[in-house]
């Protein structure tokens, strides 16, 4: 059967079909140390809700930020096809989407308490069938480089030739809408990508990043696990053909 793949969402899906709730994707929880807080993590959304359970209320929904790989030690890999078919890091001029997975209630010795977060990054892809004719509709939120016009991404801050060359930018995945100067369809002003690839340190109180830990495990790997470098959980997986798709 014919698959069709949208790349904006009311190509096909009606409004009724995307309401607040379902489009909250709450993927962990963790309960407060004193069992009256639950924190919710929204992958997909890079946001944490706070649940009240006295209430049995949300409280807030507080977003993450995005991570400036040129601002980390070491940047990140982007390609699977650098000529020289080695790791690659480079401090990309490039923003990464925390998006946690798992996440951890922490109590420091002082009794102040933590938030950790694994931040393995992630994005949507919805699939019905939902034309007239029966065929398969496919609706995701990401795109490669070399699949954006070269004037979508003039002051996005990488040169416009690296997202055409597939040893650069080309690979690499992308959010679709983030980063839009004016939406659905606008030039970017930043290009955003999946994970932190880290973990972070969330203070409950403020709900603030008190610590991220940017490239450093990708710089363990690296120097110590190279043959593990950007693999998946597979049994038998390895670099080879896996830095472009994996997220975090």
């Amino acid at each position: 059967m014919m698959k069709v793949v949208l790349g904006f969402l009311h190509s096909c899906v009606i409004g009724a079909q995307t309401t607040f709730s379902r489009d909250l994707e709450p993927e962990y929880l963790a309960l407060s140390s004193d069992g009256k807080t639950v924190y919710v993590n929204l992958q997909d959304n890079n946001a944490i809700a706070i649940f009240d359970l006295e209430t049995l209320k949300i409280k807030d929904i507080k977003a993450l930020p995005a991570q400036s790989w040129a601002a980390t030690k070491a940047g990140l890999d982007v390609s699977d096809k650098d000529p020289t078919g080695t790791i690659n890091m480079q401090k990309w001029d490039v923003y990464g989407m925390l998006q946690p997975d798992t996440i951890e209630i922490f109590k420091a010795a002082d009794g102040k308490e933590y938030l950790i977060t694994a931040n393995e990054g992630d994005d949507k892809e919805y699939e019905w069938f939902g034309l007239p004719s029966g065929q398969k509709c496919v609706w995701g939120e990401t795109i490669r480089g070399k699949s954006i016009s070269q004037n979508a991404v003039a002051s996005a801050g990488p040169a416009q030739a690296d997202f055409q060359n597939d040893a650069k930018l080309g690979r690499t995945k992308f959010f679709l809408f983030d980063g839009r100067q004016s939406l659905p369809s606008g030039n970017y002003s930043k290009v955003y990508t999946q994970g932190g690839r880290g973990f972070s340190i969330i203070d409950t109180t403020t709900m603030a990043i008190v610590y991220d830990s940017g490239s450093l495990l990708e710089e363990i790997l690296r120097d110590s696990y190279p043959a593990f470098f950007n693999s998946d959980n597979s049994a038998g997986s390895s670099q080879a053909g896996n830095k472009d798709t994996r997220c975090g």
